[in-house]
């Protein structure tokens, strides 16, 4: 985040309860980000949390389907 240059954080209390029911604590709240759609900028708020990447999975490898010549339907 810090090497970004993006605003500051807000702290938060606030808790997260992710898809896999594991908790997350956000490390902050970044206020008043713009983004552009199209030709147009937003502001919005974004609640900023700090995950370790899962390790690939070769199911999400298009290699591995290649190499076994599977087919899907």
């Amino acid at each position: 985040w810090e090497g970004l240059s993006l605003p500051e954080l807000t702290p938060t209390c606030m808790t997260l309860e992710l898809a896999d029911r594991s908790v997350s604590k956000p490390i902050g709240i970044a206020k008043d980000v713009s983004f552009k759609v199209g030709v147009l900028y937003f502001p919005a708020d974004f609640v900023v949390v700090d995950f370790e990447p899962d390790p690939p999975s070769p199911l999400n490898s298009r290699e591995v389907l290649f190499k076994d010549q599977s087919c899907f339907d």
